[in-house]
């Protein structure tokens, strides 16, 4: 089995790790600034080609997760056939986007399933979003195999039993997903208000999503890292 790769993109900072299967271990880790903000700027590529030569992947597929401006939703749907979900699940949000569904890209994870059908938490992206960081990816000698939201690869941290929340801050915006037992019960993207000191915002980020999801916070384990 080849290397595995993972890049995030933060506001601020590209990381990524080299990690070893085989061996259950870290191969390499690096971090390269990025001269200006935001996943549009110019020296994205720069960076992530200085982050290439850190990291030495060599061909091995990289998964990549950043912020994109991912709307967040949680739909209901009567039926819980695979095919049909994925089928649907983009047009369940079409209200929400700002732009035609068809220039979105949009994937989604069950968070649910009884005898009423199944509920699905949908993730969308502009498309062109998506493309340009895969453009920048490909420019910079990296293959993209996989692009993830923050807030659903932040689930990958969660435990399989109970129920927690999994907090990343990350300049002035945050990511929050909650999981229980094993399975995604809610998440979010979303910016800190200006107005209050980060802690405070995040408390009352993660009280909100907690109340959407439906999972009391006396009961819930809580867990927040960021840069």
């Amino acid at each position: 089995m080849g290397m595995v790769v993972g890049i995030e993109i933060g506001a601020q900072v590209v990381r990524g790790v080299v990690l070893d299967p085989q061996l259950r271990r870290l191969a390499r880790t690096a971090e390269v600034a990025l001269s200006e903000p935001g996943t549009e700027r110019a020296g994205l590529r720069a960076a992530l080609a200085e982050l290439r030569s850190r990291l030495r992947p060599g061909g091995a597929p990289v998964a990549v997760t950043a912020d994109l401006g991912t709307i967040v939703s949680r739909v209901a749907l009567p039926f819980d056939d695979p095919r049909r979900l994925a089928e649907v699940a983009a047009f369940q949000v079409e209200e929400r986007l700002p732009f035609e569904v068809t220039g979105w890209a949009t994937d989604h994870a069950v968070a649910q399933r009884d005898d009423a059908g199944t509920e699905l938490i949908v993730f969308g992206a502009r498309r062109r979003d998506v493309e340009e960081l895969l453009e920048a990816m490909l420019d910079a000698g990296l293959y993209a195999q996989l692009v993830a939201p923050r807030a659903a690869s932040l689930f990958g941290l969660a435990g399989r039993e109970g129920a927690q929340a999994v907090v990343w801050v990350d300049g002035a915006d945050a990511s929050i997903v909650v999981a229980v037992d094993g399975r995604m019960a809610f998440a979010r993207e979303l910016p800190l208000a200006r107005e209050e000191g980060t802690a405070e915002a995040i408390v009352r980020e993660v009280r909100i999503t907690l109340l959407t999801a439906g999972v009391a916070e006396s009961e819930c384990a809580i867990y927040v890292g960021g840069s």
